[in-house]
């Protein structure tokens, strides 16, 4: 499976929020491309949280109809199956839109891995859990912060 994952950035580096998004990627078995989106500093973490390429936006596109144009460019030009997002304020912004750009299912807010084509997600302000099934060919899920942490194999893509 290919993914691409979206990463926000924030004076030049990748938000952790982001990073979490390339590493849930990654657990999940997928092959991930990183999209960056903003200025960077190297690959800004993102290879060594899972990543096996990195694209990078340069442009410091503010608009979040822009930035959804090029994730979803992005994924179909890497023949992503999957999109994921963190669950910040840019990428519930941009999520949604990439979704239906891509005429996908979405899932905001995961709090479990992808498992074929269901994932876990919290629900009553956390006090009970969803097991949601997508059932769409590709699949877009923004993660919920701090939900599955960074990891780090001190590679670089």
């Amino acid at each position: 499976m290919n993914c691409l994952a979206f990463v926000p950035t924030k004076n030049g580096q990748a938000t952790k929020a982001g990073l979490e998004a390339v590493s849930y990627a990654q657990r999940c078995g997928a092959t991930v491309t990183a999209l960056v989106v903003g200025e960077l500093n190297g690959d800004g973490g993102a290879g060594a949280a899972g990543a096996s390429k990195v694209l990078h936006m340069g442009d410091n596109l503010q608009d979040e109809g822009q930035i959804a144009r090029v994730v979803a460019a992005a994924a179909d030009a890497e023949g992503a199956t999957l999109v994921v997002a963190p669950h910040d304020h840019i990428g519930r912004a941009v999520a949604p839109r990439v979704a239906v750009r891509m005429g996908a299912g979405m899932v905001p807010g995961v709090t479990g891995l992808l498992q074929g084509s269901e994932v876990k997600k919290n629900v009553f302000s956390g006090k009970a859990m969803a097991h949601v099934n997508i059932e769409t060919d590709k699949k877009v899920v923004t993660t919920t912060p701090n939900a599955f942490g960074v990891a780090s194999d001190g590679a670089a893509a």
